[in-house]
């Protein structure tokens, strides 16, 4: 059996991990909706038209959307 030491420590190193890899990857996703909130105001979209740009900018931020022009299409 681990004793209450070893398994206080490795909660803990199971808590850092886990806000460092929360800091790391929503950092730089709330700084992409961010913007992409600061450009709709801006261009004073609608709401659906606004959703349907969050939307398509975090797929475009994955790699989820396909190019154009890549299948053979023109």
């Amino acid at each position: 059996m681990a004793s209450s030491t070893a398994r206080a420590s490795f909660r803990l190193a199971l808590a850092i991990i886990a806000i460092l890899l929360l800091f790391y990857v929503g950092r730089p996703l709330y700084w992409k909706i961010s913007a992409t909130i600061h450009e709709i105001r801006q261009n004073k979209q609608t709401v659906r038209g606004g959703i349907s740009q969050i939307v398509l900018e975090a797929q475009k931020s994955v790699g989820l959307v396909p190019r154009r022009g890549r299948f053979g299409s023109r």
